[in-house]
């Protein structure tokens, strides 16, 4: 009886891995630090960001489908009159650690459209491109909205711990 309820404990347990992995296929993530996931609970809103934004372009709410990281996430700091970005590793440190809010990539636009609706022009859309390739991503990774959206509205958070995500808010 022991033995039983012991494997029916890990069926279960690897069931429900199966479960958080398949929803993860179609689903995009905002990756951000801990420092900033406070921020946004205070809020209540994941809101576009408006760095570098200049009108009459919108500012964009990223998300990425890559299901680990999304390497244009790395913070960057200035020191010593040096920009550095930093490494996963670096930014969960010194951002006091990594959050990812996941959205329904149906519920998200695509990279070309993403594009156009916010009016991105041609010469920065390339250099982001250019940019995010140099970091080791992929732009057909790339998702996002041009409007915030309360966290009510996101059915996944997870937190990385010992290097694999844990969801902290299921759907």
């Amino acid at each position: 009886m022991q033995k039983l309820t012991i494997l029916e404990r890990q069926l279960k347990e690897i069931q429900e891995r199966e479960m958080v992995r398949i929803s993860n296929l179609k689903t995009a993530w905002h990756y951000t630090t801990g420092e900033k996931f406070i921020k946004i609970v205070e809020s209540g809103l994941l809101i576009p960001t408006s760095i570098g934004v200049e009108h009459p372009e919108k500012p964009i709410l990223w998300f990425s489908s890559n299901q680990y990281w999304e390497p244009t996430a790395c913070k960057a700091i200035y020191e010593n009159n040096t920009i550095t970005t930093l490494t996963m590793d670096e930014t969960k440190t010194r951002g006091g650690g990594l959050v990812r809010f996941g959205l329904p990539l149906k519920d998200l636009h695509h990279w070309n459209k993403l594009i156009k609706k916010s009016k991105m022009s041609v010469n920065v859309a390339l250099g982001l491109e250019s940019a995010g390739v140099r970091q080791g991503a992929n732009p057909n990774h790339w998702y996002g909205l041009t409007k915030a959206i309360p966290l009510s509205k996101c059915p996944y958070i997870e937190v990385i711990k010992d290097d694999l995500w844990v969801r902290v808010k299921p759907a």
